[in-house]
């Protein structure tokens, strides 16, 4: 019996070749092979939920900061109508030289306090010390005034958020109540409050604040 011999494939057609030109090119376009790409093919499902879990922790907070500055912003504002009103009294009672070095110490310290600018720190050493006797005093006063308003601010804001919150029918941030709820929407339970508290050491701190003394 004659076996027959397989028939060799047909050769593929232009149009063939032109699909499957297309189809790896297709592929290539779509799989990313760097290096980058191949990690991120590697991360198991439990890091890549770590992952969204983490990203949506960062997202929550900035959240929280951003809505926690809205909160805060009429603060802000009252703190600098105040600082300008002060700035006109400064400029009325002691003059322009007075409330120059006024504000140019005000500025040195910012700038020092905010980036630890060691050339402002400088800066604001010289200036204090060529003040005159009558000077320092003006300055002095002057920054004094701006600690009583700041407070004065504060704790308007303070009656200004109580009020929001009752209005809100809300509890404010800071109180024993609003403590609490977050304790029990965690799931802690009143009994284990009482076991950290029995445990607990509380102790009175006595902190000095002269820009408080009325």
């Amino acid at each position: 019996m004659t076996k027959r011999r397989p028939s060799p494939a047909a050769p593929r057609t232009s149009t063939a070749r032109a699909a499957n030109v297309r189809d790896t090119t297709t592929r290539n376009s779509t799989v990313d092979d760097s290096p980058a790409a191949a990690s991120r093919r590697n991360t198991t499902g439990p890091q890549t939920a770590a992952a969204r879990r983490d990203s949506s922790d960062e997202s929550t907070a900035a959240a929280g900061r951003r809505n926690a500055a809205d909160k805060d912003a009429p603060l802000a504002q009252d703190i600098r109508y105040l600082g300008r009103l002060l700035g006109d009294v400064v400029r009325e009672q002691d003059g322009a030289v007075v409330y120059d070095k006024v504000e140019r110490v005000r500025q040195l310290a910012v700038a020092f306090r905010r980036s630890d600018d060691r050339r402002a720190a400088r800066e604001l050493d010289r200036l204090l010390a060529s003040l005159t006797r009558g000077q320092t005093v003006s300055v002095i006063r002057a920054f004094s005034y701006f600690s009583h308003l700041a407070n004065l601010a504060e704790d308007q804001h303070v009656v200004r958020r109580r009020a929001a919150h009752a209005q809100a029918g809300s509890t404010r941030e800071g109180t024993m109540v609003h403590a609490l709820q977050r304790l029990r929407r965690a799931g802690v339970t009143d009994t284990e409050v009482e076991a950290f508290f029995r445990d607990a050491l509380v102790s009175p701190v006595l902190t000095a604040h002269p820009t408080e003394v009325q």
